[in-house]
């Protein structure tokens, strides 16, 4: 699939770490700035998907290819999330759709922070 690369969004990560006694920290990390083509979901998709579309409001698509190594594509998962600089905003991970084998690329499912 030929995917457009409209936008730019980075993925982001936190990660938990123990510290002294029974505190916890959390540090906040960059995995990787990807090109690729983010819209809001469609009419017909809330058609098509009704109440589960509650959870989602954007897609990204993006290459597989865009990513500079299989630990970085790695952590495309719901537990991290994605960050746009301009204008500036932050969406958690709901899904992911993986056409990798298929076409090449992933559907990622976005919920915009409010």
């Amino acid at each position: 699939m030929n995917i457009p690369e409209t936008h730019t969004l980075t993925l982001m990560k936190n990660t938990v770490t123990s510290g002294t006694g029974m505190g916890q920290s959390i540090a906040t990390s960059t995995v990787q700035t990807l090109a690729g083509s983010l819209q809001p979901i469609s009419q017909r998709e809330i058609n098509q998907y009704g109440k589960e579309t509650e959870i989602w409001d954007w897609k990204f698509y993006v290459n597989q290819s865009k990513f500079t190594s299989s630990a970085n594509e790695a952590e495309l998962k719901p537990s991290n999330y994605m960050t746009q600089t301009s204008p500036s905003r932050t969406f958690d991970i709901v899904g992911i759709g993986d056409w990798t084998a298929s076409g090449g690329y992933y559907k990622v499912l976005l919920r915009q922070q409010k």
